[in-house]
């Protein structure tokens, strides 16, 4: 079973972002710091001053680049191509933090159930050149050369976690929503880890640890 969340930047920061995070794994616990203080003889006194708060751990697999595109939206005539080289919107590269300097692009391999009606599309080969620019953002357009669609959950990969742990934090609090218990907390973000998995070169398991903030 997949854990779907979504981790919302500060709607404070100068361009509030939003991303969806499929993950295998979810837990959720209490985190208690009480006051160790140690006695002679060996005893320890702990004290528990009565603040509790809510960490949030969720581990699962992230690619190096996005492979996987899910659409809603359908507009235009024709169906995508296979091939074809897709497009996002100018106007999206100013939403997201870091903003993206360049409109992203990739090419189009496959969609699923087909190219006519696609539910996602199945894409390689991102540009431009800048890796951090190489992402869709959710709600954005992208257009083929007939046919468009608007980005519904645009999963992220590896490398836009990075980002996140890299630039999203200087804003504040963040907001996540979980699709397990249908709640939504202010968090921080405690550490996000991405390690190569074995074997293979563009996939990595990542671990988001998040805590709740006061």
């Amino acid at each position: 079973m997949a854990f779907s969340i979504t981790l919302s930047e500060n709607a404070a920061a100068t361009h509030p972002d939003s991303i969806t995070i499929k993950s295998e794994n979810e837990i959720i616990g209490p985190n208690r710091t009480p006051i160790v203080i140690p006695l002679p003889g060996g005893s320890i006194l702990a004290l528990d001053l009565g603040r509790s708060s809510t960490n949030f751990i969720y581990t699962g697999i992230a690619d190096q680049v996005v492979k996987e595109i899910f659409v809603d939206g359908l507009g235009g005539a024709g169906s995508f191509v296979a091939g074809e080289t897709i497009t996002g919107a100018a106007a999206w590269n100013a939403t997201v933090t870091p903003a993206r300097t360049n409109v992203a692009t990739c090419i189009v391999r496959a969609g699923i159930p087909d190219l006519t009606t696609p539910t996602s599309l199945i894409v390689d080969t991102w540009g431009p050149a800048a890796y951090t620019d190489q992402f869709f953002v959710d709600g954005e357009t992208i257009s083929g050369a007939t046919r468009t669609a608007t980005v519904n959950k645009s999963f992220p990969s590896a490398l836009r976690l990075w980002q996140i742990q890299r630039y999203w934090p200087a804003n504040g609090v963040l907001t996540l929503t979980t699709s397990s218990i249908g709640m939504t907390f202010s968090v921080y973000i405690r550490s996000i880890g991405l390690q190569q998995e074995a074997g293979k070169e563009d996939r990595f398991e990542f671990k988001i640890d998040l805590a709740q903030a006061a």
